[in-house]
């Protein structure tokens, strides 16, 4: 499954995320708020912050034309 990832403005730590590519709440420019371990605080994100991550384990698709 590809998840939706977020960076950590402050350490620049990947935040973890449920979020997948398909599934945005609302709008294109809502936000969506994480917290983060490493520096303690709660940053907002909109969609096009993301990064598609794939998660450990899944096969990445040819199709992609991800080799």
């Amino acid at each position: 499954m590809i998840r939706m990832r977020f960076d950590c403005p402050e350490t620049a730590q990947p935040l973890a995320s449920t979020l997948d590519d398909g599934h945005w709440p609302g709008r294109e420019d809502t936000l969506v708020s994480l917290h983060c371990p490493k520096c303690s605080g709660l940053h907002s994100f909109r969609r096009a912050e993301s990064i598609l991550a794939i998660e450990p384990g899944e096969r990445v698709p040819e199709a992609a034309g991800v080799v």
